[in-house]
């Protein structure tokens, strides 16, 4: 797997959850096609869904059945889970073509994000 994208053990840690699978019938090699994470917690429902190999994601979080966050990200380089001061993150780094620089988010302890636009 690219050092680019994080291991299979990594998201299921910081998700708290198997990925779904992105067809009944085949499951791609790790890291390739799509990738469906949802986790629970005490704040609402999030689900995110990453595509890897076309540097993508969605993240929605809902809070009884009413969407609350959507966030939807193209031209992603990479994708990396760090743990820091008792908080789980996962980092999202923008190719140096968009005009994002960085997308943060975290579920544990609580959900937060954090949005870093890049300054031409």
């Amino acid at each position: 797997m690219t050092h680019n994208f994080p291991e299979p053990w990594e998201l299921l840690d910081f998700f708290e959850s198997e990925h779904l699978p992105s067809s009944p019938d085949e499951e791609p090699p790790w890291g390739y096609g799509r990738l469906e994470y949802r986790a629970n917690t005490d704040e609402g429902q999030f689900r995110c869904i990453i595509w890897p190999t076309y540097g993508e994601l969605a993240l929605e979080w809902m809070q009884n059945g009413t969407s609350r966050f959507y966030f939807d990200a193209r031209k992603i380089a990479r994708f990396k889970v760090e743990k820091r001061g008792g908080i789980d993150r996962l980092i999202v780094d923008f190719q140096e073509t968009a005009d994002l620089e960085r997308f943060i988010f975290s579920l544990k302890p609580s959900f937060s994000s954090h949005i870093m636009w890049r300054t031409k």
